[in-house]
């Protein structure tokens, strides 16, 4: 006997691999009585190849209905646990001698090798007629319809977002192939793949637990649904919750894996928290909704500057700007009458820097990658090594920096927003 080979001890109530283990007639695609019965007189042994197993199904074609040697069957060890078996279509030839009884019209769709039955025969000159008779017509197999249903958990890996729904493949017990599921959900897109590391997180949930109906016809799929709790729970108020925490998580993390990269577009840091590798800007978020989200975070001590450099300062067509390191912030720039300002102000900070370059001194591309280099220089040395030797001309003296102190930023005084910006005009020019 070939290694991929089984015996089965076939009756009318079970199917036994082993003389321990069998499986319920009913748990096989074998129609049973009143639509079939064995013959009783004698015990029947099938040998069998296994074609395939998943989910404690296994999967079988009958190659010999008479095997003389069944001496492998009291001690064939199978170390999966078997709770269905399904059979590939009968031999009508081989099968049919070992029945006692059978309604032939409900084997069709299970049988090959039924040109030379006189049975086939009559079928074929009924499908011919005319005009058939009605006890002619009764000759037609009427179909065998079922549904099966299930449920199984399915990791967020294997699910796939697309416009409008979410899809997966999954063989499902009782099946013979795998289906490709759908689960309808209006509020997705396809742009949420590459970020559905967040729904995992948010719904709190690796997997996602789904149930399934599969419609069949004669063990043919006629059709197949599926839902699940968790795909339902993403809404436009989940998805908003997520954009905020992904923004919040960018004052989180910083740039070790660019050292020489210091300012970033938005579009460059909303790629940097892409959990999968992936980059994008899945939800579309602007500028102005990273502003907003981080002013909004809590107790933002200078949510007062940040919002009047956004919403007033910076000029419309240049990129805003962001650093991570040495702490997380916004590079704004503001065009003046003269010169070409950059003003940093970083998430909670204590002073706004600014940078002045003269307009008739490179242009703003050139001006940029001094601002790099300066911000570097900052993450190594420090702003108050920086300040001081910037004071003693020993750095940047073709330009003109400036910081500006939050005074009393933190207190109840209605003086601290005016007083500093008026300081910051001042150096606006």
């Amino acid at each position: 006997m070939q290694k991929d080979e089984i015996i089965l001890r076939i009756s009318n109530a079970r199917i036994s691999l082993n003389s321990v283990l069998s499986v319920s007639i009913q748990q096989t695609n074998i129609p049973h009585a009143p639509n079939l019965t064995f013959r009783t007189r004698n015990e029947i042994y099938w040998r069998v190849e296994i074609i395939g197993y998943e989910e404690n199904c296994l999967k079988v074609k009958v190659q010999n209905y008479n095997p003389t040697d069944i001496s492998n069957f009291e001690s064939q060890l199978l170390g999966d646990q078997i709770d269905q078996i399904l059979f590939e279509k009968f031999d009508w030839g081989e099968l049919e001698p070992q029945l006692s009884t059978y309604k032939k019209k409900e084997l069709l769709k299970i049988l090959t090798n039924l040109e030379s039955d006189p049975f086939s025969k009559a079928q074929m000159s009924l499908r011919s007629a005319v005009t058939p008779s009605r006890s002619e017509v009764t000759a037609f197999p009427l179909p065998q319809l079922k549904t099966i249903t299930d449920e199984f958990w399915i990791s967020f890996n294997d699910v796939y977002f697309k416009l409008g729904y979410v899809t997966f493949r999954k063989q499902v017990r009782g099946v013979f192939e795998e289906l490709d599921f759908l689960i309808k959900n209006e509020h997705i897109l396809p742009e949420f793949e590459s970020v559905k590391f967040w729904f995992s997180k948010r719904l709190r949930a690796k997997k996602i637990r789904v149930s399934v109906a599969i419609d069949l016809k004669n063990y043919e799929v006629t059709g197949h649904t599926a839902t699940s709790t968790q795909i339902d729970q993403i809404t436009p108020e989940l998805i908003d919750s997520i954009k905020y925490q992904r923004v919040l998580a960018l004052t989180k993390r910083d740039d070790l894996n660019s050292p020489d990269k210091a300012l970033f577009t938005h579009q460059e840091i909303l790629s940097r928290i892409e959990m999968e590798d992936i980059p994008g800007n899945a939800f579309n978020q602007t500028e102005d909704d990273i502003l907003r989200i981080l002013r909004e975070k809590g107790e933002v001590r200078n949510k007062k500057q940040l919002a009047y450099l956004a919403e007033r300062k910076q000029t419309e067509n240049h990129k805003l700007y962001y650093t991570l390191r040495p702490n997380f912030g916004f590079m704004f720039f503001i065009e003046g009458r003269s010169s070409n300002h950059y003003v940093w102000e970083l998430l909670d900070s204590n002073a706004t820097y600014i940078w002045s370059f003269h307009k008739t001194k490179g242009d703003v591309e050139l001006q940029i990658k001094r601002m790099h280099a300066i911000i570097n220089t900052i993450r190594t040395s420090g702003r108050n090594n920086y300040k001081g030797a910037y004071s003693s001309d020993h750095q940047d003296n073709d330009l003109v920096f400036k910081s500006i102190s939050h005074d009393y930023i933190s207190s109840d005084s209605i003086e601290a927003f005016p007083t500093w910006r008026k300081k910051l005009n001042e150096q606006l020019t």
